[in-house]
């Protein structure tokens, strides 16, 4: 190959990387993260966490997964969250009518681990700090920046004996069962001479019961499910060999025991007993990325998670800068999920509240991760689903829509969130009239997809024209054709049931048309009039719209259409009156969910399943 001598070693990657486009068709995948939020990281207790363990022991250090785990001076804190069931009568207190369908609320329970007899003197070591910090919603703790470790050891936990915990690096995978594998890995240090004998871990709180299976592992059955604490393997630091060893269980007092005889040789030696822990949600099922998005800096931004939601930004190389976490009695009494929207000059977001019955509500993140207000409630409805920045006005615009109220669109003053005009743009007088997914132009003009809860013959697309102040009726309004439903749209992943959602990545726009997609079936619309152009099947076994389980679509200015499947991207040209399949984007970790072109650096960014990808 001829070699180009250019003045810049940097600007020479970019122009190889884009030859290698160019030549082969293929993409270059320039990052990735496997574990969008940073949930493995032990992050420091500055107050934040103090609410969210219903403890008296001070804590420490917390892993904020779905199943959150909470470090103290003497044992750890499990709080384990279950979607379960509502009755009528539980309904009706939880809304003013027993109206809306949410069948399930996520509960939780407690359970205690207490290292019994250890010494008042242990010290907790936090070792290796991971990238960037994280910040959280909570009242009074808006502006705190907490540093994340990778591993935490316990000195002198008993005479000279340290334990030691770490989070194995997560693998995105498709299997879960897979995932399932990455829990919290503990190691017992047990240096010459110490005395395995003292060490007792007592479970108490929300208990029913505890076990030895037939492998040796403990199961600690839970009304959330069971934690499993997997059966030691024990060896001898410096040579590595193996010693048979094994839980002692006592009622709910698990200990270890050797059973191999001990040699005066063993004694002079530091063994080290290793079990690891699995929770019922698994610390990884909290790396869902639903929506992602990018600055004109280059950072990316990903949010999504399992309830408290999380919103995380990467810089330009795939640096982990910063992770919010949403306060507690965000969205109260369900688990709802709603899209972040983003200035990408600023780098400030916005996150409207997806349901609250007394109106919803507004956060605005600074660039640096920090919660810099959050509004009172805005009247006239009670759910955003979906938010963006109108360029043309500097108002910000919440879709949404209510069980009691037709009104599906809040008109915000400025960014400094002001004040708010309530509109239902779409003429539609029913409750439940959704809004999903939104997509405006340049001239200001909004396309939007009704959502709807009475049948899939609702599901609409709808424009509506700055020049008519958004006001009622729409340019145009017509039939999709999906089988997208109020609040099940939140089906990915499908493993957590709990979470609620309208929100879709389901409209693409650019200069010359319209595209929507379900999963399913990709669609090309007439601008102005809203006509039907054509359709591409692309998932034939594949039910599209309400629990699907990929979605995202991103197109460019000559008409090639991204859209989200299983692993990989879909990608399609558009003649204006059909659409071509091209080769796909492979090699992505798991299912997408969203899609976004960069079309300044020819980047798409890919988020989804644990993961999220920046790919030229």
């Amino acid at each position: 190959m001829k070699k180009i001598i250019l003045s810049s070693f940097i600007l020479f990657i970019l122009v190889f990387q884009l030859n290698v486009v160019a030549q082969t068709g293929s993409r270059v995948k320039l990052w990735s993260a496997a574990d969008p939020f940073e949930t493995k990281a032990f992050i420091e207790n500055l107050g934040q966490f103090d609410k969210w363990a219903a403890s008296d022991v001070p804590i420490k250090f917390a892993l904020n997964a779905d199943d959150k785990i909470f470090f103290t001076q003497k044992g750890i804190i499990f709080k384990l969250r279950k979607s379960e069931n509502l009755t009528e009568e539980e309904r009706e207190k939880r809304e003013r009518k027993p109206t809306r369908e949410i069948k399930n609320v996520s509960k939780f329970y407690y359970i205690t681990m207490t290292w019994q007899g250890c010494n008042d003197s242990t010290t907790i070591e936090a070792q290796d700090q991971a990238q960037g910090y994280f910040t959280f919603g909570e009242e009074g703790f808006e502006n705190i920046k907490a540093k994340g470790f990778e591993k935490l050891v316990y000195k002198n936990l008993y005479p000279g004996i340290d334990v030691e915990y770490i989070i194995p690096a997560p693998v995105a995978s498709a299997s879960l069962s897979n995932r399932q594998h990455c829990g919290i890995k503990y190691s017992i240090i047990v240096h010459p001479g110490a005395d395995i004998s003292r060490i007792k871990m007592v479970y108490s709180g929300d208990v029913d019961k505890l076990k030895i299976d037939l492998s040796g592992n403990i199961i600690i059955k839970t009304p959330a499910g069971y934690i499993t604490d997997h059966a030691p393997h024990s060896y001898i630091t410096k040579s590595g060999d193996s010693i048979q060893s094994n839980f002692v269980l006592n009622d709910n007092t698990v200990s270890f025991a050797f059973t191999q005889p001990q040699t005066t040789n063993h004694n002079q030696q530091t063994i080290i007993i290793d079990p690891w822990t699995i929770t019922p949600a698994y610390l990884l099922n909290d790396d869902a990325a639903y929506d992602v998005a990018y600055d004109d800096h280059g950072n990316t931004y990903v949010s999504g998670g399992t309830y408290l939601f999380k919103l995380a930004k990467y810089d330009a190389a795939g640096n982990f800068l910063w992770g919010f976490t949403y306060p507690t009695g965000w969205c109260p009494g369900w688990s709802c999920y709603s899209k972040f929207c983003l200035l990408p000059n600023s780098g400030t977001v916005f996150i409207g509240e997806a349901a609250n019955l007394t109106g919803p509500r507004v956060m605005k993140i600074e660039s640096n991760g920090t919660l810099f207000y959050t509004t009172p409630n805005f009247p006239g409805n009670e759910e955003i689903w979906v938010m963006f920045y109108n360029r043309c006005t500097g108002q910000l615009a919440g879709f949404g829509g209510g069980t009691q109220l037709p009104n599906n669109l809040q008109l915000i003053a400025d960014t400094n969130l002001s004040g708010s005009t309530i509109k239902n743009f779409n003429y539609n007088t029913t409750p439940r009239n959704d809004i999903a997914s939104v997509e405006m132009d340049y001239n200001g003009d909004f396309y939007a997809l009704m959502s709807s809860q009475s049948s899939p013959s609702a599901n609409h697309i709808m424009k509506s024209l700055i020049s008519n102040g958004y006001n009622p009726g729409p340019a145009f309004d017509v039939s999709t054709g999906y089988n997208y439903y109020e609040t099940t749209n939140s089906g990915i992943p499908g493993f957590i049931p709990s979470n609620v959602s309208t929100r879709s990545n389901a409209l693409a726009l650019n200069n010359n048309y319209l595209f929507s997609y379900d999963g399913r079936t990709l669609e090309a619309w007439n601008k102005t009039n809203g006509t039907l152009l054509a359709s591409a099947l692309v998932n034939a076994v594949y039910a599209g719209g309400q629990s699907r389980t990929h979605e995202g679509i991103a197109v460019d200015d000559c008409n090639q259409v991204y859209v989200g499947g299983n692993m990989l991207v879909h990608v399609y040209t558009f003649n204006g009156t059909a659409f071509t399949a091209l080769p796909s984007i492979p090699s992505i970790p798991n299912e997408v969910y969203d899609v976004r072109l960069d079309k300044v650096s020819n980047t798409l960014r890919i988020s989804g399943l644990g993961f999220v990808a920046v790919v030229a």
